[in-house]
């Protein structure tokens, strides 16, 4: 139930927010707009869900102490 929840919340922000930018005609930022936001609700379902995701800290972490060193 929770994941429904979360999928029809992330579709109404999306229908909202894709519908101001196609109005602005701002192609572009739509597809990038669309490509973060699906990410975003399969972390999410996947986190709702109890699956275990990858945290990306240690990898961060080494790319931030390539560029400090």
């Amino acid at each position: 139930m929770k994941v429904i929840i979360v999928v029809i919340l992330y579709w109404l922000v999306g229908f909202i927010e894709g519908k101001i930018l196609l109005k602005n005609n701002e192609v572009k930022e739509l597809i990038i707009y669309g490509t973060m936001m699906g990410f975003s609700m399969i972390l999410a379902s996947l986190l709702i869900l109890g699956v275990k995701v990858a945290s990306p800290a240690k990898f961060i972490e080494k790319i931030v102490f390539v560029f400090i060193k």
